[in-house]
């Protein structure tokens, strides 16, 4: 959990805002697909837009896997 929560606060820190519109699932018994467009302004102010999709891993309990596939190529600079 640790783990986990310092890589969403380290992600999450090059943002001042961002928000997500999914725009398809596929889900099954055991994993569900998610994809998304997230899109907002980043610490210094520019706009920024890119495209993900998220795999959720389960059991009946928890969720036992997350991995999320965009491209880090947007942050960069141009």
């Amino acid at each position: 959990k640790g783990g986990a929560r310092t890589f969403w606060e380290q992600y999450r820190e090059v943002f001042d805002d961002i928000d997500a519109t999914f725009r398809h699932t596929v889900t099954d018994d055991n994993v569900a697909y998610l994809e998304w467009t997230s899109h907002g302004h980043l610490r210094d102010g520019a706009d920024f837009e890119y495209d993900g999709v998220s795999v959720l891993e389960g059991d009946d309990d928890a969720i036992v896997a997350f991995r999320t596939y965009y491209d880090t190529a947007k942050f960069l600079p141009a």
